[in-house]
């Protein structure tokens, strides 16, 4: 509970700390179940969402590609992309590294 109060003071959006929340159970099974309940934006997909009342529930999301529209002309999209590019370049960068380091088969060193 402790816990729960002090990252709600880390996290502006509620959808941040859940997500840390999950991660930091270290169980891989909730932290992909939270993604496709809480992320995946297709037409047709049940997510969970909060009702008017607060209360967890099960959307299905129509009109996917206004929704996208309408969070690139808010700038909400690029919350949700640049995190992904930025490990996307960053794990190149990685495999760049060990490329470079990496033993060439059949030589010795």
């Amino acid at each position: 509970r402790l816990l729960l109060t002090q990252t709600k003071e880390c996290f502006i959006i509620d959808i941040d700390q859940d997500a840390f929340m999950v991660s930091a159970t270290g169980d891989d099974r909730a932290v992909e179940d939270f993604f496709y309940s809480r992320m995946v934006f297709s037409e047709g997909a049940h997510i969970k969402c909060l009702r008017y009342q607060g209360d967890p529930s099960w959307c299905v999301l129509r009109d996917v590609e206004k929704l996208k529209t309408m969070m690139m002309r808010l700038n909400l999209l690029r919350r949700f992309h640049e995190p992904s590019i930025v490990l996307r370049q960053h794990e190149r960068i990685i495999q760049a590294m060990v490329a470079l380091t990496a033993p060439v088969v059949g030589t010795s060193r």
